[in-house]
């Protein structure tokens, strides 16, 4: 059987998740949304990755941007089980997820000098693609946020989406590093 593309159920402004009907509006698509708009752009990330050998590889830079990838698969899962009364999914990001985006903004802090104002973004073409997903991971959280409003959303999620963009930023900073940019202020 081939794969079926569309169903022409969404024609109407709605679409089935689970066994609920929701308009294509509705704020938790918002939420999916942006969160599928970052895995995208940081497939593009992870594909340059693919092109070059750099020390952010040997730190895990492609197969970080993998694995965050998938936990924001994880994340989708998460909010979506909890919006439809799923308290006990077992699909959730955890404390090793936390852990794994901390580790990464350690490894690459201990090699840069410290930050001592905010940084311009942008500098070398990987570090410009981490900085732009560095912004979708602040959208990602925003929603979650808003989201959680009404539904209660687990402190461990939030606590992810919130270190996700601290990653991304470290790993822009780290891209910069590797190709002699020199970070730049702003003049205020």
């Amino acid at each position: 059987m081939r794969t079926k593309f569309y169903t022409k159920m969404g024609d109407k402004g709605k679409t089935k998740l689970g066994s609920r009907t929701l308009t294509k509006d509705h704020q938790l698509f918002d939420f999916l949304g942006a969160c599928d708009q970052l895995n995208s752009w940081l497939g593009v990330v992870a594909s340059e990755m693919n092109k070059k050998k750099t020390k952010l590889n040997r730190l895990g830079g492609k197969k970080a941007v993998m694995e965050i990838q998938n936990m924001l698969f994880i994340c989708m899962a998460e909010v979506a089980g909890t919006y439809f009364g799923s308290k006990k999914s077992r699909i959730r990001i955890t404390l090793a997820h936390l852990d794994f985006l901390e580790q990464i903004v350690a490894k690459i802090d201990a090699g840069l000098p410290p930050l001592k104002h905010f940084v311009i973004p942008g500098g070398v073409l990987a570090a410009a693609k981490l900085d732009y997903a560095r912004t979708l991971a602040r959208n990602v959280e925003r929603m979650a946020v808003a989201l959680g409003r009404k539904r209660k959303l687990s402190p461990m999620l939030l606590m992810f989406l919130n270190r996700l963009s601290s990653a991304l930023f470290a790993m822009a900073r780290y891209e910069n590093r590797l190709g002699s940019y020199s970070e730049q202020a702003p003049r205020y």
